[in-house]
């Protein structure tokens, strides 16, 4: 038995009424055992008819109380009679009528299935995530644009630092070359001196304070001096110690290092 045929069929209420064949009356019952929905139906029509049954009975007293008082005296008799109509009244009748109105309303009104409810709210959730997700991507997409806008701008006094590669020596040295960060987003121009350029390509990694890598990139080509020359935006490099080390890119065969550059950036 499904909600179609219970709701076509007026089954709670032909239920009540003692109205359904065997068959119906057993297999309604067993659908009330698992359907929270039509058991709660059903515990409304049931309240409704209790109150029905309670107005029948209020307006039996009535009647009753005025088939008593026409065989009392006529003024006495007036007087109770207004008494009873005035009581029969006030009664909770007009209560009972309320309270069937809303068991009605409350009869005819969808359920919301709570699985449903639960699906409902997490798809608003996830809705309102991914809205913030795209204001936030949004904000970063504008302040990239900015950059970018800002960088292929022509710039004029682009710094530029030419490296020699170092020479081994014992214990560490501070860097002697150093380069000035400008102050806004913008280029740096590094020329790498490979001296003697023996592979045909090249790969770069460089290296921030304390050895960490910022980029790496490689398929680079020496010019035909042996220089090669690397432009790098200038909000790649954090201000202190930083390094570049080339590795040379034979046909076949693992990368070879060719030379390593330290230089001190500022700002």
């Amino acid at each position: 038995m499904d909600h179609t045929y219970i709701d076509d069929h007026q089954i709670p209420e032909r239920y009540l009424m003692g109205r359904l064949d065997p068959e119906e009356r057993e297999a309604f019952e067993e659908h009330t055992m698992v359907c929270a929905e039509c058991l709660e139906r059903l515990e409304l029509a049931a309240g409704l008819r209790s109150g029905l049954q309670q107005t029948a009975a209020v307006a039996a007293v009535g009647t009753g109380l005025l088939a008593a008082l026409a065989r009392l005296g006529r003024s006495r008799g007036m007087a109770l009679a207004f008494t009873v109509l005035l009581l029969v009244a006030l009664l909770p009748s007009g209560l009972l009528l309320r309270q069937m109105r809303e068991q009605q309303r409350l009869l005819a009104a969808p359920r919301p299935d709570p699985r449903q409810e639960a699906e409902l709210q997490s798809a608003r959730q996830a809705l309102a995530d991914q809205r913030l997700q795209t204001e936030r991507e949004r904000g970063e997409k504008d302040r990239l644009q900015g950059e970018l806008s800002g960088a292929l701008r022509p710039q004029a006094n682009t710094p530029i630092l030419a490296l020699a590669p170092e020479r081994s020596a014992p214990g560490p040295r501070p860097p002697t070359q150093r380069i000035e960060l400008p102050r806004g987003p913008g280029w740096i121009v590094l020329a790498l001196d490979l001296e003697a350029a023996e592979y045909p390509r090249y790969q770069v990694r460089l290296r921030g304070p304390g050895g960490a890598l910022l980029w790496q990139g490689d398929g680079f080509e020496p010019d035909p001096q042996g220089t090669l020359t690397l432009s790098l935006p200038s909000t790649l490099l954090p201000p202190g110690d930083l390094s570049v080390e080339v590795d040379g890119l034979p046909a076949n065969g693992k990368p070879v290092r060719a030379a390593r550059f330290a230089f001190r950036a500022a700002g």
